[in-house]
């Protein structure tokens, strides 16, 4: 039976807007044109907000492009 993956979260701050990234942190080092990202916006560390993709969608290419080359083999003290 094959191990489930670890998925992590990490927060990052984009403008006024706060989003939780989860991910599975091999993926991101070792395989990342296999990797997936779910970005979910945040009233708090706690609280999920609505996303509207569209109106959103510059903010959030620009966390992927951010997440993904800033953060390819290091993710900060910000995970939670």
């Amino acid at each position: 039976m094959s191990q489930r993956p670890a998925i992590q979260r990490l927060l990052l701050n984009m403008k006024e807007n706060l989003y939780c990234v989860y991910f599975e942190p091999q993926r991101h080092v070792h395989e990342r044109v296999n990797a997936s990202y779910l970005f979910v916006r945040m009233l708090n560390e706690k609280k999920a907000v609505n996303l509207c993709p569209e109106d959103m969608l510059p903010d959030l290419m620009h966390l992927l492009q951010m997440f993904v080359f800033k953060f390819s083999t290091v993710y900060s003290a910000h995970l939670c």
